[in-house]
């Protein structure tokens, strides 16, 4: 009789797609997720750049998917111990002591998926994130191009691949994205952007259509007041603004969704109040 063993579990590196693919179920999905970071991070804007993609959205080899916002931005620790942790309990943890940010936002996320988003839209991930307090930026690469996209293989040879086998680096340097300059965005240029967060992702898996792309703009667009949406001479704009560019062209889906917006208001709503006025800040 030999003494009972101790064994701890140890997950394949494909329990990450497995667990992507339930979780999420396409690269549209997966573009949403990543915003809602941005959202939650208290991010102004997000600017989305499909970059190196034809008219028809069709990828090249050299497209990458570039999401870039002026939020909070993430620390060492952050990155060390939730970040680069699946399923981290911090968004969790934080919506039961509070489920609003500072700027009062009801926080998207909970189960910390969005490393399944990344992974989901291609195989290369850089990014790089700085927060106020800090005078470095911090640069994080995933590079899986090695491996299938099932963890199955590494450079076309069948390997027993596990979680704790694959790695990501991690390095401090300074900066050279957040150095206080102009974003270009439909509403003006954005001046000191010194902190927030720019994600980069190359090795694409998956297609996309301008279809697919709408649908990213109006999904995203439910974290929006519709107030602020359809005022565009508001002196108080929203407070979280999404443009999508192609290359260099910002497309126009905030366009389109308004018009779709002005119909239902105007035509197809069930209670109509003209001449009234709206403060977002009563909570009754």
């Amino acid at each position: 009789m030999s003494t009972p063993k101790e064994m701890k579990i140890r997950p394949y590196a494909r329990l990450l797609t497995m667990l992507g693919e339930q979780l999420i179920k396409n690269e549209r999905i997966a573009l949403i997720e990543i915003i809602k970071n941005s959202y939650d991070a208290d991010a102004d804007w997000v600017k989305i750049i499909f970059k190196s993609f034809d008219n028809d959205y069709g990828s090249k080899e050299d497209s990458k998917i570039i999401i870039k916002d002026n939020g909070f931005g993430m620390t060492k620790s952050i990155i060390e111990k939730h970040w680069l942790n699946p399923a981290t309990p911090i968004k969790k943890l934080q919506k039961k002591l509070k489920d609003k940010t500072p700027k009062g936002r009801i926080m998207q996320g909970e189960k910390g998926i969005g490393r399944f988003a990344l992974l989901k839209l291609g195989r290369k991930v850089d990014i790089i994130t700085k927060t106020k307090e800090t005078n470095n930026e911090l640069f994080v690469r995933y590079d899986f191009t090695n491996y299938d996209d099932d963890f199955l293989t590494e450079n076309g040879k069948e390997k027993d691949l596990f979680i704790d086998d694959l790695t990501v680096t991690l390095q401090e340097q300074k900066p050279k994205v957040f150095i206080g300059c102009n974003t270009s965005l439909s509403n003006g240029a954005i001046h000191n952007n010194t902190h927030g967060t720019l994600i980069e992702i190359s090795n694409l898996k998956g297609g996309w259509s301008e279809k697919k792309v709408a649908k990213v703009y109006q999904d995203i667009s439910r974290l929006q007041s519709i107030f602020a949406i359809r005022n565009t001479n508001s002196k108080k704009p929203s407070d979280f603004k999404v443009d999508i560019y192609k290359n260099d062209i910002r497309q126009k889906l905030s366009e389109g969704y308004l018009k779709v917006l002005n119909l239902l208001l105007e035509d197809r709503s069930v209670i109509k109040i003209e001449e009234g006025q709206f403060n977002s800040n009563i909570n009754d």
